[in-house]
């Protein structure tokens, strides 16, 4: 009985070296198996390549010789995983369910000749018969699949196989299409683009490169796709699909199944590949280890770390410095080149070990690294590269967000102010990024924002500078004197009436001079310090410091400055933060490198400071302190693309392995002077100015005033149901009196079904 038969052909072109160690940790992701499975394989062989066949089709590729007289394109993998891998195979589909030969078949016989093999399965109803045969001229491979079958006729029947290559040593390769390259997951059709090339690099030289020809008889799709999306793949599969940046390419070649074939039971094609002369063009060529993806283990990027190497080629035969090397990265990627600069003689090569440190990310991303040698001239090589990093699994509990305003006065602009609570422990999280917020209008992902830390709204502030009196610490010292009147003014701009007070140490707690804003007092301290040795006591000197005389509602900030680790005989990490976190102090440490994970981190990580590098300059260093962020606030700003009156708000925190969301709902500004729930009397206001508010069907809300940076100047909270009248006489939360201007009065409320409905009107105090 004939049926149409529709032939599916799959060359998953999907490059990689060392990548099973680590794929992605999903049981349909894995790329190789164990060399105990290899039972039954043939190997063929020339001068320029050599294929291996593994019982069920599986089959890798790789040179012997290569196509040059070079000695880079000799050994090197056409496959992943030559000459053992389980990651290139025939497959076959039946009515639309995708089977490996070893899946569908009762029989499978396997044989070989000195320029071919093949492999054939059988079953009751179908015979499949793939094979693969070295070129007449030794340098391409054809790959056939014949499929004959006698199943009913209106059962559908594809066939094809999955290709995976791996050009050169360590590659990805890269599909060239007419000289430009392919960066996302894409389709062509064949009768377009029968012939498409493959490099081993997209940068300099292009290394090892082959030839795909496939047939130009039918309306054929090539995809061009990434592993985890393609090894799976099938025709007849419609869900919605997004694409992605390629990192792990695989080409897929699907015959159009939506055209009619011939009816026959008998179909087969084939798809050719050629070596072409390789390019080794620049003086230095260069191959990176770097593996493809992260994977995740016990909820963690692992390796959270990865040591990579780089082999650089000298192709001249002359000498070359490198003077530079150095890394390109993205902000979820840290690299670490071991050296700084190398020389290679003609024709050899070294090494040059990269540290790649993965961040933690709380979705998939995608990454574009490279790797630059430069030389006296110019940059002598570039090689780059694309790495999976998988999203870091997340609660969607834990946190609790706190909204302190939404400001629409310059609507589209959106400006959200909030706070994050650890549900668990009841502390602020102090450290957030871009990276810990999904922000979403009326269900529509925001994906281009502004984010930091609230600016600080003025009033009080005492720092404390903590000084490490140890003898190597005298430049430090003179550092912190020299700079201290500009450090003093910056905070005085800045609207802050500031106190300074010093406790220096070094084995005991040596000087404690109380807060004050008499600097040529606090020089002639700084003066005064006289530098001995002994074991530093940090702990001691940061407990010392908590119990000065701070001011009632001031920020209250220490600079910790030591070069040395510390004892926990007397106070541990934990004490001393847990007292920082009570007293509502936060730490910026200025300190060695080396220090900062082990010994700085443990403190000011959670008192939500900075770390500062001793060496760097300490003018910097003070100005950078002295634009003292809100400690737990967070100021969120983007672009409203809507043109509804009313919206809503998505605000997500994901951080730690935590999570937390809220919704806040927000009414476009009305050309009205009058709000629909705010009102206010008079307008420009002296001495005072009264708000009534309607609370309507909301359970609470507050009114909360700013000044034009968006600083919190008043705060009025706990408003009922039943409705409110708030006079304000125009003094901040201080109870001092403001500078006259404009201001922003916002409303916030509350229904009972938490979510928030926010108005803002812009005020005029005048004197």
């Amino acid at each position: 009985m004939k049926i149409k038969l529709l032939l599916l052909f799959l060359p998953a072109l999907l490059i990689a070296q060392y990548k099973a160690g680590y794929d992605i940790d999903e049981t349909k992701l894995k790329k190789s198996n164990s060399i105990n499975e290899l039972t039954g394989s043939q190997t063929i062989s020339n001068q320029y390549l050599e294929v291996t066949m593994l019982q069920g089709g599986y089959f890798t590729i790789g040179t012997t010789g290569g196509a040059s007289e070079s000695a880079l394109d000799d050994n090197c993998q056409v496959t992943f995983g030559h000459p053992y891998a389980k990651t290139s195979y025939p497959i076959v589909f039946i009515d639309g369910q995708r089977y490996r030969f070893d899946e569908v078949f009762d029989q499978i016989t396997i044989e070989s000749n000195e320029i071919s093999i093949s492999i054939a399965g059988l079953s009751d109803k179908i015979q499949s018969t793939f094979e693969i045969a070295l070129s007449e001229d030794g340098k391409g491979i054809y790959l056939n699949i014949e499929t004959i079958t006698s199943l009913e006729s209106n059962q559908t029947v594809t066939s094809g196989f999955v290709f995976d290559p791996a050009l050169g040593k360590w590659g990805d390769g890269y599909v060239d299409i007419k000289g430009s390259y392919v960066d996302r997951e894409s389709s062509v059709w064949s009768k377009d683009q029968s012939s498409i090339e493959l490099h081993e690099r997209r940068t300099g030289a292009n290394g090892l490169m082959l030839n795909l020809d496939f047939p130009v008889t039918d309306d054929d799709e090539i995809n061009f796709l990434n592993w985890q999306y393609a090894e799976v793949y099938s025709p007849f599969t419609t869900a919605d699909f997004t694409p992605d940046d390629l990192y792990d390419l695989t080409i897929v070649y699907v015959p159009n199944t939506a055209s009619d074939h011939l009816d026959s039971d008998t179909l087969s094609r084939s798809v050719s590949m050629q070596l072409l002369e390789p390019d080794f063009s620049s003086s230095l060529f260069t191959r990176w280890d770097l593996p493809q993806f992260f994977t995740i283990d016990d909820g963690l990027v692992f390796p959270n770390q990865i040591n990579t190497y780089a082999e650089v080629y000298n192709l001249s035969s002359s000498t070359v410095n490198i003077t530079s090397i150095y890394a390109e990265e993205p902000p979820n990627i840290i690299m670490t080149p071991s050296q700084s600069s190398m020389e290679l003689a003609g024709s050899t090569f070294g090494f040059a070990n990269v540290k790649v440190k993965s961040k933690i990310v709380y979705e998939d991303k995608i990454a574009d690294v490279a790797i630059v040698f430069q030389g006296s001239s110019g940059i002598l090589d570039v090689v780059s590269k694309r790495i999976f990093i998988p999203q870091t699994p997340v609660s969607d509990v834990g946190l609790t967000i706190v909204n302190d305003s939404i400001n629409t006065t310059n609507h589209p602009k959106i400006d959200l102010v909030f706070s994050v609570d650890e549900d668990a422990t009841g502390k602020r999280i102090r450290r957030l990024t871009e990276e810990n917020i999904f922000l979403y209008e009326n269900q529509e992902r925001i994906s281009v924002f502004e984010f930091g830390k609230l600016k600080g709204s003025g009033g009080l502030i005492d720092v404390v500078f903590v000084l490490d009196v140890s003898g190597s610490m005298g430049n430090e010292i003179a550092a912190v004197r020299d700079n201290l009147n500009e450090f003093g003014q910056s905070l005085a701009e800045n609207g802050y009436d500031y106190n300074i007070g010093v406790v220096t140490f070094s084995t005991t707690v040596d000087n404690v001079w109380d807060l004050t804003n008499d600097l040529v007092e606090i020089r002639q301290n700084l003066n005064s310090i006289n530098l001995w040795g002994g074991t530093e006591d940090s702990p001691s000197a940061l407990m010392e410091a908590s119990n000065l005389s701070f001011r009632n509602g001031s920020k209250r900030t220490i600079i910790w400055i030591t070069d040395e680790p510390y004892p926990e005989h007397k106070y541990t990490k934990q004490q001393v933060v847990d007292h920082m976190l009570e007293n509502g102090i936060t730490v910026h440490g200025v300190g060695l490198n080396e220090l900062q994970t082990e010994w700085f981190d443990p403190i000011i990580y959670p008192t939500g400071g900075n770390f500062y590098d001793i060496n760097g300059n300490f003018r910097d260093i003070l100005l950078d302190v002295s634009n003292i962020d809100s400690e737990d606030r967070f100021l969120l700003s983007y672009e409203s693309t809507s043109t509804q009156q009313e919206n809503e708000i998505k605000l997500e925190i994901r951080y730690a392995g935590l999570g937390g969301n809220k919704t806040l709902v927000y009414s476009k500004p009305l050309l009205s002077t009058n709000p629909q729930k705010l009102s206010f009397f008079p307008n420009p206001f002296n001495p005072s100015i009264t708000f009534n508010v309607n609370m309507n069907n909301y359970k609470k809300g507050k009114v909360t005033i700013y000044n034009v940076l968006g600083q919190v100047v008043k705060e009025f909270k706990e408003l009922d149901k039943a409705g409110n009248s708030i006079t304000w006489n125009a003094v901040n939360n201080y109870g001092q009196l403001i500078s006259t201007g404009f201001y922003l009065v916002q409303l916030t409320l509350q229904d009972y079904k938490n979510n928030e409905y926010t108005e803002t009107a812009k005020i005029l105090y005048l004197k």
